[in-house]
């Protein structure tokens, strides 16, 4: 295959030695120009990729030049994770529950006092829960110790400071203890792979290459950013990917990774995956999003933009789990065989619904969306509130359908193979692309407050970058159309 110029201009500035911000746009081949960095390189480099599956496929696609395909837990597996393999998931110990954590720590039920005068009792199960999220958090840091600062409660505890103030310490004092389990190598207390990456971080290592690709750079959390800028004394760091494609921030990526290493920048912008049409609709998003690229759709692919709906879409992409169960039950009620993306996706999105129904019929639920609320009535009056409304969807959906028809339509769900349509959440399709694109109806413009309309968030604006970028031959993105009209501001 022949370099293109843009290409051309990243595998000079790789060899020269600088360390190199490789800004690739959605469908740009960002994989192809590493291997042209890589045949061209006597030197012995490190891909790192962010699952096994990823690094997998890079194994084949770098065969017969210097560079080995890892994953960063890969690396750390032997000093940390090895002597502690009988405690990591898969092991043979099964799925630890918060309620067997919360009797191993000795956590007893604690009463607080909102500043309404109301009690509430907090169960030893959702403080463990709590305890073990800020665990978690601490884990995608480069913190040397678990902080208070951490600690992230539930929006019906969060919203009221007079909770906040009674369970942060409480819970950031068995985030400690949790720690303390984890490092130590006498202990029987399970962990993730997660945790022995941080212990790999914490021990300073040094990796053994000439150059590290990082490749999806923009989803690099604060762990990983510190453990590969500790290289750069004696390692080329060449940082690939999408600025504009920085959608979890939610679980630690920082959209500042591409830039944390310096050197010099260098941009592909022609995609090979669509045409000019769904270039001019990403480059409307990239322009709200100040973004330092516009794409160039490759001319002999036919996308279109449609004008009226897609009457059988081989995909639907919406913001939400909740958007999706929707899709999902309307479509099969269409006569529709639908397929759910993600390996885990229509797991996660059964337990959702199963909670709703433990908070109907037994009041309450572990399930870690749902656990602050005593019953279902409570939800449905904390949606009502404005510190509440993320979760009218969900009370919409269940007052529409009951839980046992959602779990029982996820259950009748097909393969991809043998589906009509898929239907797929936008963090879950990164990556995914398909012919036919339909954007579901639950990306919102910004609410009214008192009469003016709140800023775009960018994190908003980055999602529906990636629905759109899905799309190879034809777009659906009516129920997105407010986005290409906007003109207020974005943070």
């Amino acid at each position: 295959m022949k370099a293109t110029d843009e290409q051309y201009d990243a595998i000079d500035a790789f060899d020269d030695g600088d360390n190199v911000a490789l800004i690739a746009g959605a469908g740009t081949g960002k994989t192809t120009v590493l291997r042209m960095m890589a045949e061209g390189d006597n030197r012995r480099g490190l891909y790192l990729a962010f699952n096994k599956s990823v690094s997998e496929e890079a194994k084949q696609k770098f065969r017969k030049t210097n560079v080995e395909a890892r994953t960063a837990h890969s690396l750390a597996f032997r000093d940390f994770g090895a002597p502690r393999a009988d405690r990591l998931p898969g092991s043979g110990r099964g799925f630890v529950r918060n309620s067997e954590f919360a009797s191993t720590l000795g956590i007893t039920p604690l009463l607080v006092k909102g500043e309404n005068g109301k009690d509430r009792k907090v169960p030893p199960f959702e403080i463990a829960h709590l305890a073990r999220e800020t665990v978690k958090r601490f884990t995608k840091t480069k913190n040397d110790a678990v902080t208070a600062d951490l600690v992230e409660l539930p929006p019906l505890y969060a919203a009221d400071p007079a909770l906040d103030a009674q369970l942060r310490p409480v819970i950031h004092k068995y985030a400690e203890k949790i720690w303390k389990e984890i490092t130590s190598l006498d202990s029987t207390m399970p962990i993730t792979h997660d945790d022995y990456l941080k212990l790999y971080q914490l021990s300073n290592p040094r990796i053994n290459a000439d150059y590290i690709f990082l490749d999806e750079a923009q989803d690099a959390d604060a762990l990983m950013v510190e453990i590969i800028r500790a290289q750069q004394d004696h390692a080329q760091i060449i940082a690939v990917g999408d600025k504009c494609q920085a959608i979890y921030g939610w679980r630690g990526g920082t959209m500042d990774a591409m830039s944390e290493f310096g050197g010099v920048e260098r941009h592909l912008t022609q995609s090979f995956r669509f045409g000019d049409a769904v270039a001019m609709r990403a480059n409307k998003i990239l322009e709200l999003l100040d973004a330092d690229i516009r794409l160039r759709g490759t001319s002999s692919i036919p996308s279109r933009i449609l004008n009226e709906p897609a009457e059988r879409p081989d995909a639907i992409l919406t913001r939400t789990n909740v958007g999706s169960i929707f899709e999902v039950l309307s479509k099969q009620d269409a006569g529709l065989n639908v397929a759910i993306a993600g390996a885990h996706k229509a797991n996660e999105m059964k337990k959702l619904a199963k909670a709703a129904d433990d908070l109907q019929t037994r009041g309450y639920t572990p399930h870690p969306d749902l656990s602050a609320f005593d019953n279902w009535r409570e939800v449905v009056e904390f949606s009502e509130t404005e510190e509440g409304s993320d979760f009218a969807p969900l009370v919409n959906l269940i007052n529409t359908w009951s839980p046992t028809a959602i779990i029982n339509a996820i259950d009748e769900c097909v393969p991809e193979p043998k589906a009509d349509v898929v239907v797929s959440t936008a963090h879950i399709a990164k990556g995914l692309e398909w012919n036919s694109v339909r954007i579901g109806n639950d990306f919102y413009p910004p609410k009214y407050i008192d009469g003016k309309q709140q800023p775009l968030s960018r994190d908003e604006a980055m999602l529906m970058y990636v629905a759109v970028t899905r799309a190879q031959l034809e777009l659906d993105d009516k129920e997105i159309s407010w986005i290409y009209r906007w003109r207020g501001e974005v943070v």
